[in-house]
């Protein structure tokens, strides 16, 4: 398993378990810590799509890869090529 794919399913463990505790809060713990993460890290890829969305432009599908983006950041970003459509 490469680096990428580990942080994707790493980071999808994130968003799961953070979906999970804001659908129901009473399975949260640590005063909500892990819905603080969530919101954090997604601020972060917003920030990380504003400057690769010029490589994004170039990808076959580029509203696909602003949500991978949007979801696995670096992770999905860090593969793309930087010239050639993937």
């Amino acid at each position: 398993m490469t680096f990428f794919t580990l942080g994707k399913v790493l980071l999808a463990l994130v968003w799961v378990s953070a979906l999970v505790v804001a659908l129901f809060p009473s399975m949260a713990t640590g005063d909500g810590m892990l819905v603080k993460v969530a919101i954090v890290t997604l601020v972060i890829h917003v920030i990380e799509l504003v400057f690769v969305d010029a490589r994004l432009r170039q990808q076959p599908n580029p509203l696909w890869h602003r949500l991978q983006v949007l979801l696995f950041g670096y992770f999905h970003w860090g593969r793309l090529s930087k010239t050639e459509p993937t």
